[in-house]
């Protein structure tokens, strides 16, 4: 049996010869190639390792992140990433089955149009908890407000009786690619009405406009009216009772609330709207009507027509913005209601080219559309799943923009029968 003199004394022994141990393999040894150029090779290539371990690392990233995504993705839409050999592009595509329980909506930059705000695609998108989302409409300069129409869920926000390019969502139909047609009247039995041309554009020559809160505080000046509502906010669609007063003349005037109209006209209009106002009587009913496309539109400006009815409607080939390959955005539809959202990248020299508008309707055509229209493109183009951006814009950031066409869901039950259902 051990004594505790003897166990002591191995205990010294022991952490003595850890000791030992330890000084001996943490003796640096200096290598003879140290600070030759092989040795400063040695590192340039770990640095490059590294940087290619860190691009292997954001692509798994990436791949998780897709893969998130499309398991999140309701029933009926779907998306995917290619690249296309023929404009040797990268290719988004998003494709929305007509009985999906999901609709399609604009998004304004900002609801207050003079203010002329822009946003990225991929606020506007968290914003409205959108599932897939893309940039909108062109934007006029200096003005920086959105061509075409834009009215979301039946409130216009901006409007001309006639609008050549548009596209317009409606619930239970498909989506229509083409002119649109409102018409927005004040009337009074036995005396007479007034046309009202836009809602929140200014008026014309000889024009009459309908200016509400969205629009700003403050109406442009001409020969103007107060126009209340009995009700709710316009929306197409409706007829309201209302009550028109306060006649002047070149002046500005303040809107306060959405009930709250101003009507504003110039020329023959003003001269009409004097008359209408002479005659009228206070005590009778007085109406304002509008039509509607169709049942609560949401409807956003175009600008091309890149296939209409399976045939290239590309303009004049010799428009620089129709020649040069650059990034795409285009919305298009499939003979049995599927929606398609196309994002072409361009302009990234050895990733993607971009493509010409001939050449994303051939690509459009190749996906199986019919229908085809060219929205924003260049540096605007912006792809966007549950508000991440999938693709690469050309400016090597997100560009903001006026307007945003996004996918939200909707309270009806996903039919893959849809179609069958409206014959």
């Amino acid at each position: 049996m051990l004594r505790n003199s003897d166990i002591r004394r191995m205990r010294r022994f022991s952490i003595s010869l850890l000791s030992a141990l330890f000084v001996l393999t943490s003796l640096a040894v200096v290598p003879a190639d140290a600070g030759t150029p092989h040795h400063r090779h040695h590192h340039k290539l770990s640095a490059q390792h590294r940087r290619h371990l860190q691009m292997l690392h954001r692509r798994h990233l990436h791949k998780l992140l897709l893969r998130r995504l499309h398991s999140s993705m309701p029933n009926g839409v779907a998306f995917h990433r290619f690249y296309d050999r023929r404009t040797r592009s990268v290719v988004h595509v998003a494709a929305i089955h007509p009985g999906a329980h999901v609709r399609l909506r604009p998004v304004p930059a900002s609801v207050t149009l003079r203010q002329g705000a822009l946003v990225k695609t991929s606020q506007m998108c968290k914003r409205v908890h959108c599932i897939l989302g893309v940039n909108g409409s062109f934007r006029d300069l200096p003005s920086r407000l959105p061509r075409g129409a834009e009215v979301v869920n039946g409130v216009p926000l901006r409007l001309r009786s006639d609008e050549p390019l548009q596209a317009v969502f409606s619930p239970h139909r498909p989506v229509s690619l083409g002119s649109m047609h409102t018409e927005i009247q004040l009337h009074q039995e036995g005396v007479g009405t007034v046309g009202i041309h836009s809602v929140n554009r200014r008026p014309g020559r000889d024009g009459a406009a309908l200016f509400t809160r969205h629009y700003g505080p403050r109406t442009p000046s001409g020969v103007s009216v107060r126009v209340d509502l009995h009700s709710s906010r316009l929306r197409l669609g409706h007829q309201y009772s209302v009550d028109v007063h306060g006649l002047q003349q070149h002046t500005t005037r303040a809107i306060r609330t959405h009930r709250e109209l101003t009507l504003v006209t110039h020329g023959q209009s003003a001269w009409k709207l004097k008359w209408f106002m002479r005659h009228i009587d206070h005590y009778a009913p007085i109406t304002l009507s509008t039509t509607r496309p169709a049942p609560a539109p949401q409807t956003l400006g175009t600008s091309f027509r890149l296939l209409q009815d399976s045939h290239e409607a590309v303009p004049g080939l010799h428009w620089r913005l129709v020649r040069n390959r650059d990034p795409r955005t285009v919305l298009a539809t499939r003979p049995d209601g599927t929606i398609l959202l196309i994002t072409i990248d361009g302009r990234w020299r050895h990733h993607s080219l971009g493509a010409s508008m001939r050449q994303a309707a051939f690509l459009a055509r190749r996906l199986g559309a019919t229908q085809a229209v060219n929205l924003d493109g260049g540096g605007s183009t912006t792809f966007v799943a549950r508000g991440h951006v999938l693709n690469h814009p050309s400016d090597g950031y997100e560009r903001r923009v006026v307007n945003g066409l996004v996918v939200v869901r909707s309270h009806q039950a996903y039919e893959p029968h849809y179609r069958q259902q409206l014959h």
